[in-house]
């Protein structure tokens, strides 16, 4: 018999799962690019409740890109979109009074229902969804300019 040495190589990984891998990437880039587009829109929305003096300036901005407005109608779309706008804020004022009284009648019928500590947590909640959601509005509409 002859004194020969074999030699066992280790074992080729398999690659059962690098699909899965795979998927999983996927998946987590969908989530992370759905969270991120979520978070970036509430802040404009909430940039936009906020601010209402931008709107006009913004939407004469996007028109002007859109319709391709010469400067004399850039001028003349500004200057309707602002008017509508303080149109519009008045009208939010006229109504501002009603909704508040039905939101302060939601408050106080949830109140009624809690227990004390669960009333202190409802009324931080309600107060900073409110503050969030519908600041109180500018008493005269002002309006500002936007580069063209």
């Amino acid at each position: 018999m002859s004194n020969q040495s074999t030699i066992t190589l280790p074992p080729v990984p398999r690659r059962r799962f690098r699909w899965l891998r795979t998927l999983l990437v996927f998946f987590a880039g969908i989530v992370v690019g759905g969270a991120m587009t979520v978070i970036f829109i509430v802040h404009r929305v909430e940039h936009a409740i906020h601010h209402p003096e931008d709107a006009p300036p913004r939407i004469t901005k996007y028109l002007t890109r859109k319709l391709d407005l010469s400067p004399a109608q850039h001028d003349q779309v500004l200057s309707i979109v602002q008017q509508r706008q303080q149109s519009l804020l008045a009208l939010r004022q006229e109504i501002r009074p009603r909704l508040n009284t039905q939101l302060e009648a939601l408050r106080v019928d949830i109140d009624g229902v809690l227990n004390a500590d669960q009333r202190a947590k409802w009324e931080k909640l309600y107060r900073d969804t409110k503050d969030r959601w519908l600041p109180d509005l500018p008493a005269t509409p002002t309006t500002s300019t936007v580069e063209r």
